[in-house]
């Protein structure tokens, strides 16, 4: 069976697997369109329990039969909460210094499945078009691109894929245990299909929302940042181009923060703005001060 691959970056590849069927099945993917020259491995345990070094050592062993250069390196532990968001965080800033001293980017096997999952989640939580919109084949984070080759595949046909071509892959015991939020929504997607809501028709209106998402950031990004800046912004502009604004404006002092401030904080400021003709305020790290018609932002 074939399964098709969205195009590369140029250059070294760092490619994050897990030992799971769809880091597996791309690697193998990658491996069969003669790419090995490119790659570098790379396995973070989050050490949370023992799948996390059994996984280490099966992909290292891969790695070994394939001639292979593999990275690895050892998490925290599992905190009590935000485990997921905590992990990704903590995974994620490991692959980008990997990637900057090997001069590489990053490629990830994130698959149709996993759009429709964290649609759902997302939703669940009154996310915004930001938090909905679909992961793209490619990113940029830091100067590094992110590429995500496997988005028009679903989980199944990679592990399909895999069994008609004799490769093994692991199953973490977290995706059937329900332990996480994404292992209890996986458990729903079969209900769902049953219902004719598929993971195919989620990814696509996450797709949509990814398009919309674009188009709001066009017309922001044609609003000139100014401190002080004019409070009219945030009262004559639609509710959606202010709260980006406000975010935008956040970013602008601190640069290197991973995660977006929650919709509803914002919204939340968003309001004061509107209504209070002067106030001060705190958020992520940045104080808004507002008063004569004017708003000003400085670092905490």
């Amino acid at each position: 069976m074939t399964i098709p691959l969205s195009s590369l970056p140029q250059g070294p590849l760092l490619l994050g697997i897990s030992g799971g069927g769809d880091s597996m099945a791309l690697l193998h993917l990658l491996l069969a369109q003669g790419q090995a020259h490119r790659l570098t491995i790379a396995t973070f345990n989050h050490n949370w329990s023992s799948f996390g070094p059994q996984s280490t050592a099966f992909v290292q062993a891969v790695c070994q039969a394939q001639n292979l250069p593999f990275l690895t390196a050892t998490g925290s532990g599992k905190p009590p909460t935000n485990a997921e968001a905590f992990a990704r965080t903590e995974r994620h800033a490991w692959l980008q210094q990997q990637a900057q001293t090997l001069g590489a980017n990053i490629v990830l096997a994130h698959t149709q499945t996993d759009i429709a999952e964290g649609f759902l989640m997302r939703a669940g939580k009154g996310s915004g078009a930001g938090g909905l919109a679909a992961l793209q084949p490619l990113s940029q984070m830091n100067g590094i691109a992110y590429a995500r080759p496997l988005l028009g595949a679903s989980r199944q046909q990679l592990r399909e894929y895999l069994t008609v071509h004799g490769h093994e892959w692991l199953e973490d015991p977290d995706n059937t245990s329900g332990g996480s939020q994404r292992a209890r929504i996986r458990k729903l997607l079969p209900l769902l299909e049953d219902a004719g809501i598929t993971a195919h028709g989620l990814a696509a209106s996450a797709q949509a929302v990814a398009e919309a998402d674009a188009a709001l950031n066009h017309t922001l990004n044609h609003i000139p940042l100014q401190n002080p800046l004019s409070l009219k912004l945030f009262r004559t502009q639609p509710t959606e181009i202010a709260l980006r604004l406000l975010l935008k404006l956040i970013q602008s002092i601190h640069p290197q923060q991973s995660l977006p401030v929650r919709r509803s904080k914002r919204q939340n400021l968003l309001t004061r703005l509107q209504t209070e003709p002067q106030g001060h305020a705190t958020l992520s790290g940045v104080k808004f001060s507002w008063k004569n018609g004017r708003l000003i932002t400085a670092a905490e």
